[in-house]
């Protein structure tokens, strides 16, 4: 499978809070090497940033993406029924005035 669709993959799970820790098993084998230690443990931690700069994203800039757009539905929403209770208001007296017309 292709590395970058099993990445896509990956962030796409987080995106729905099944939420995974990185898997580094290269950097992990660099580590243990004498020469490559510390560039490994730097890769590792790069690693770690970004994911949890990702984590950030999804999680704190999204959901305030949704709540503002459930907010300006439900604004939406209490707007229009403000002018739905006028005009059934209207409608009644509407009736009404045609119901006593006939008594």
């Amino acid at each position: 499978m292709n590395a970058n669709f099993v990445f896509a993959i990956t962030s796409y799970r987080n995106s729905i809070s099944d939420i995974q820790v990185p898997k580094y098993p290269f950097w992990t084998k660099v580590t243990k090497l004498e020469q490559g230690a510390a560039y490994g443990y730097f890769m590792i931690a790069c690693i770690w940033c970004i994911w949890l700069v990702n984590q950030f994203f999804i999680t704190i800039i999204l959901l305030n993406f949704l709540i503002a757009i459930i907010v300006q539905s439900y604004e939406s929403v209490m707007s229009k029924s403000i002018i739905n209770i006028y005009s059934t208001k209207a409608a009644w007296n509407r009736d009404y005035r045609i119901i006593k017309s006939y008594l």
